[in-house]
């Protein structure tokens, strides 16, 4: 009697398993094209127009306007500039190819892979 509730409690388990792994497939692999945010054009059957939802978007932004008002406001006048010019004299400056060896220095090798081809007997 132990013998058939432990197969019963495995396949329960299997069952379990395979259907939780396919509520994950779906929701992590599935692919659902109403809700894919890459997609901006849409075809529909009816005849409509081709990039419908792009143009009304270009639209948009067409219609924003920058104010420029930010330059005159005196908290951006308050703001300090601590960049500082960067002068470079000839002893500072690098090796003309960075990532060529040292001169004097051997590169390394590349390791040596042999793999032996075996014969088959019978």
């Amino acid at each position: 009697m132990d013998f058939i509730k432990s197969e019963i409690k495995n396949i329960v388990i299997f069952v379990a398993i395979l259907v939780g792994l396919y509520f994950v497939y779906n929701y992590f692999f599935a692919e659902n094209s109403s809700s894919d945010p890459t997609t901006f054009i849409s075809v529909s059957s009816a005849g409509g127009s081709v990039g419908g939802e792009v143009l009304p978007l270009l639209l948009e932004l067409k219609r924003i306007k920058l104010s420029q008002d930010i330059f005159t406001d005196s908290v951006f006048k308050k703001l300090n500039n601590f960049s500082t010019d960067l002068v470079l004299t000839e002893g500072d400056k690098g090796r003309e190819n960075p990532f060529a060896p040292f001169e004097g220095s051997v590169a390394p090798s590349s390791p040596q892979i042999n793999i032996g081809v075996g014969t088959l007997t019978n």
